[in-house]
């Protein structure tokens, strides 16, 4: 399984060896020449986050950056207010000693107007990530290399799978409880995050679809909410209140499965016995979780989307377009780990064991000869020491 697969709309022509500045900085040395290039990456995050999905996704990046040679300056944006998103970049590239050669951002709708047309006019790249760009998007903004060319891709991952995978591992998992409903069929729950940026909308696409292939599985509820551990929380006492018969609690992201297993927990249940819950972001208290017992699944590889930006970005203005093979829009595919898998996953994939990897390897700039990407997580998993 590729780490992505994509199809890409138009093309664009730049000056292959321009520098390119985004929220997060590099320096490239390429052919024995050192190209200075300034790139920022805006991510909602904090500084703290070290270990959530965002942090994560930074550490990897950062790795990434390293190896490219690539001087990285993360941005980050408290929340997900568009008016905390515009204020942020705006004094960021007000601030700026020069303008970034590359932008990468997670995408946000309300920002891209006024961004795009920034930097339209200073021959500065962008790759946006993680939320996927949606129909009334393409309206306001149209697609990468489109309306405004300067945007030169999306990478983000398969949230529609995503949500059908998880599905499907708890269904099979609750299966096997020693608790049952009283009308033999499997209640599921689901505690959906945010609307914004389609992730959570797809995910719960995927669950309707892997609910609808079983005739004995029941979807009771699905509610939504924020990302956060304390919302989940909240939404699984009442959930396990209005339906105690609920035996799988599906959360869209890792944060809500973990505070929906505190309520249950709390409640006198055991997971493994009464229910079992899984989310989605591999994040490390998930990760963790999932060793404990504590959690049946957490779906991932998405933190890579950040790394996997910033290569494509590298190797885009070293003359190495990777439109042709892969199209405009990125798409991560998403893997499960489960008890069955996660020991060796958890000792290879590691923030330390990152910083191991020569990232290098997978781009065409450094390695001219390469005719393709190979972005293969099973093969990545196999080169960590």
């Amino acid at each position: 399984m590729q780490w992505f697969d994509s199809k890409w709309l138009g093309s664009l022509a730049v000056d292959r060896i321009k520098k390119v500045c985004f929220p997060v900085l590099f320096l490239f040395l390429m052919s024995g020449d050192t190209f200075a290039t300034d790139a920022y990456y805006f991510i909602s995050s904090s500084p703290r986050d070290t270990h959530g999905f965002k942090g994560e996704m930074k550490q990897f990046a950062l790795a990434v950056a390293e190896d490219l040679g690539i001087n990285l300056q993360v941005v980050f944006v408290n929340g997900e207010s568009s008016l905390a998103w515009k204020r942020t970049v705006r004094k960021s590239l007000d601030d700026a000693i020069r303008q970034p050669d590359i932008i990468l951002m997670d995408h946000y709708i309300d920002v891209m107007p006024d961004l795009l047309q920034r930097i339209s006019e200073k021959k500065t790249i962008l790759i946006t990530t993680d939320f996927n760009v949606g129909p009334d998007d393409h309206k306001i903004i149209g697609h990468p290399r489109g309306m405004h060319p300067e945007w030169i891709g999306h990478v983000a991952p398969n949230d529609f799978d995503a949500g059908y995978l998880l599905a499907d591992v708890l269904i099979k998992q609750a299966r096997r409880l020693p608790r049952k409903s009283g009308d033999g069929k499997i209640h599921l729950v689901a505690i959906t995050g945010s609307y914004v940026g389609y992730a959570s909308e797809n995910r719960a696409k995927g669950l309707a679809q892997r609910v609808r292939e079983e005739q004995d599985v029941v979807l009771d509820e699905v509610t939504s909410s924020d990302w956060l551990r304390q919302q989940g929380y909240d939404h699984a006492k009442d959930l396990n209140k209005k339906f105690p018969q609920a035996t799988a609690y599906w959360a869209a992201g890792d944060a809500l499965a973990l505070g929906a297993v505190d309520a249950l927990k709390e409640n006198g249940l055991k997971h493994g016995v009464d229910f079992v819950a899984g989310g989605v972001d591999w994040s490390s208290e998930a990760i963790r979780a999932v060793k404990n017992g504590d959690l049946a699944v957490t779906i991932g590889g998405h933190i890579t989307q950040g790394g996997l930006g910033l290569l494509l970005s590298y190797d885009y203005i070293n003359g190495e377009d990777f439109i042709d093979e892969y199209g405009v829009n990125v798409t991560i595919g998403m893997r499960a780990v489960t008890s069955q898998n996660i020991d060796r996953f958890i000792t290879k994939f590691t923030t330390a064991n990152w910083k191991k990897v020569n990232f290098t390897i997978y781009s065409k700039a450094y390695n001219p000869e390469m005719k393709q990407y190979n972005f293969d997580l099973e093969e990545f998993l196999n080169k960590l020491p």
